[in-house]
């Protein structure tokens, strides 16, 4: 027999051992596979929202998040880093209003969000944290 012909054959064979794999594997977990879990239980939920310069739409993200249906959110954490303008403290009257807002400031401009990302985890003691 000639080479192409040889590994043709190697190769139809590889393949069918792993669709004959596949079928098999697929047998029999087809009633596991379209299977989805109903949760049984609300998780508590924290939300980290950075802000930098924000004063124009910090409020209607607020609005937002609190607006949400979620029973489980617990806390809204608020980061704000170092903005100029006036976002500080419109982020504070909110918390003033609501319990459930936190409003934190980092000690100097993390350059990203990241960085303010990282700062609002340590208020964070929740089961579940949203950004």
């Amino acid at each position: 027999m000639e080479f192409l012909t040889i590994l043709y054959l190697i190769y139809t064979f590889i393949a069918f051992y792993f669709l004959t794999l596949h079928v098999i594997i697929y047998i029999q977990n087809k009633s596991q596979i379209f299977k989805t879990t109903k949760p049984d239980e609300i998780k508590s939920l924290s939300i980290v929202i950075p802000c930098f310069n924000e004063e124009k739409s910090i409020e209607k993200n607020i609005q937002s998040f609190l607006a949400s249906d979620y029973p489980g959110l617990k806390k809204l954490i608020i980061v704000d880093d170092c903005s100029t303008d006036n976002s500080y403290e419109i982020i504070k009257e909110y918390a003033k209003k609501d319990s459930r807002i936190i409003a934190c400031q980092t000690p100097k401009n993390t350059g990203n969000a990241a960085g303010a990302k990282n700062y609002g985890l340590k208020y964070a003691e929740t089961e579940l944290i949203g950004f």
